[in-house]
């Protein structure tokens, strides 16, 4: 669905395909570029890095987060 649509048409069902539980971690990409050249300055091991800040959200409690909580989620 495409939220743009949702908010011009004023409609008031969102439909998300699956339970919505799935989690999800998201980063700024300023964020991640900080992460990196970090990483290249002071990081020389063998093992993979991981670069995320720890917040997981449900898909759920985002489309609730993007639609406003005044629209139904289906």
């Amino acid at each position: 669905m495409n939220f743009t649509l949702l908010k011009v048409n004023g409609l008031d069902e969102v439909v998300v395909w699956g339970s919505g539980t799935p989690l999800r971690e998201f980063l700024h990409v300023d964020d991640l570029a900080d992460a990196v050249v970090f990483l290249l300055e002071n990081y020389s091991d063998l093992e993979h890095a991981n670069v995320g800040n720890g917040k997981e959200v449900s898909i759920k409690e985002l489309v609730k987060d993007v639609v406003g909580l005044k629209r139904e989620l289906v």
